[in-house]
């Protein structure tokens, strides 16, 4: 990290603190502490034909562009297609679903309030490498009953 201004820092490509997350890699470029619990800002990298179960959150709302490969995402009762360069929002209070077609996406993903990096590290692992994680199941009670 390099630091700018009093409390700006530019962050090169692949730095920030990585967590393995239902298996993603999220990298935190900013979280609660940096933006005084305005929003967090993940860059999430998504294997291919993975998918996010049907959730719904109270708190926070997540917009995202699509960097790489493509998403059918599901908001409420409809379904789209989000191609790379397609921005997407996700309201809170709405389920929401996606899943991943062909080869791996990654988006940054930010949610709004800020939080959202410390719950994916408590309910996943911090990362030993820079990669996707190990194959295997998430561990889905860790965070069933919280509102992510």
């Amino acid at each position: 990290m390099t630091t700018i201004g009093p409390n700006g820092y530019v962050l090169a490509k692949g730095d920030g603190e990585r967590i393995w997350f239902l298996g993603t890699l999220m990298t935190v470029k900013a979280g609660n502490a940096q933006t005084h619990g305005g929003f967090t800002v993940l860059e999430q990298t998504t294997p291919p034909a993975s998918q996010l179960r049907r959730t719904s959150t109270t708190r926070r709302k997540r917009p995202f562009t699509c960097w790489t490969g493509q998403l059918h995402v599901t908001c409420g009762e409809q379904t789209r297609t989000a191609d790379r360069g397609s921005f997407v929002f996700l309201p809170r209070g709405i389920p929401h679903a996606f899943s991943v077609v062909g080869t791996h996406g990654a988006k940054p993903q930010i949610t709004s309030p800020a939080g959202f990096e410390q719950f994916a590290a408590e309910a996943g692992e911090r990362a030993t490498t820079p990669t996707l994680p190990p194959a295997g199941e998430p561990n889905i009670p860790t965070f069933a009953d919280q509102d992510c």
